[in-house]
């Protein structure tokens, strides 16, 4: 497949100049590439002089799930970025790592684009602790989304389902598979919503927030400030609005 992809060697072309890799796979649900996956993809690149780079935003993640130390994920990549936002909870932020000839090019191709940030040691400082404190408790995260998961039994469902095989790390999504009559954004729309009669039935105010991701999924994703009472709470929100709307969905 990838030999299909790579460009042909004719000067009317561009070259194949990056092969990238994406661990997790956000699109795919947050799921895990397998490390051999990777490395047999690494000795393709080096066989045809490409380098390798992987798009690790939750590359953590990926070797907490595998429980594996994350170098052994990147053995074969070139180059990696990871954000320590996004799952390990800082304010914000990403690193980049190389050679040293790579990061000199990155840095100087970020000041001529305009990046660069004074006093950017708090940014850093906020990473730190976070390498520290909230990697090692990552599976929570995973067990988590475990639990909302398999919370909402959607077995013989006509309308939405969720395939329980991708929920690997902290992100679940749900497949619906009618949309002119239940739609991700309906759901998701209805999801931040607190009606009088759902009160009166659940005794709870609670508000869940998904995105839809395309026209036919919607994706839940968890992170430190998501703990287990959050998630049975959410779980009754979601079975009800599920119940809700594909009552609606039939009428």
């Amino acid at each position: 497949d990838l030999e299909f992809r790579m460009r042909p060697r004719d000067f009317h072309c561009p070259k194949t100049a990056l092969l990238c890799l994406e661990n997790t796979h956000n699109v795919c649900g947050g799921t895990v590439l397998p490390v051999d996956y990777v490395e047999e993809v690494g000795r393709f690149a080096k066989t045809h002089k490409i380098p390798l780079h992987m798009d690790g935003a939750r590359i953590m993640n990926a070797a907490t799930y595998l429980g594996l130390p994350v170098k052994d994920l990147l053995r074969p990549c070139d180059t990696v970025m990871m954000c320590i936002s996004k799952g390990l909870a800082c304010p914000m932020g990403s690193l980049v790592a190389g050679s040293k000839d790579f990061i000199y090019k990155v840095s100087r191709v970020r000041k001529c684009l305009g990046g660069g940030m004074r006093q950017a040691g708090i940014v850093a400082a906020a990473g730190l602790v976070s390498l520290k404190t909230i990697v090692p408790r990552l599976h929570e995260d995973h067990e988590n989304t475990q639990r909302l998961a398999r919370g909402v039994c959607l077995k013989g469902n006509p309308y939405v389902s969720m395939d329980l095989d991708t929920v690997q790390t902290n992100m679940a999504v749900y497949d619906f598979h009618d949309i002119r009559r239940l739609s991700p954004v309906t759901f998701c729309e209805r999801l931040l919503k607190v009606t009088e009669r759902e009160y009166e039935d659940l005794q709870q105010a609670v508000t869940v927030k998904m995105i839809p991701i395309s026209q036919s999924k919607a994706r839940a994703v968890l992170h430190n400030d998501v703990n287990a009472e959050d998630v049975d709470a959410a779980i009754v929100k979601i079975r009800y609005v599920i119940e809700e709307l594909c009552r609606s969905a039939g009428a």
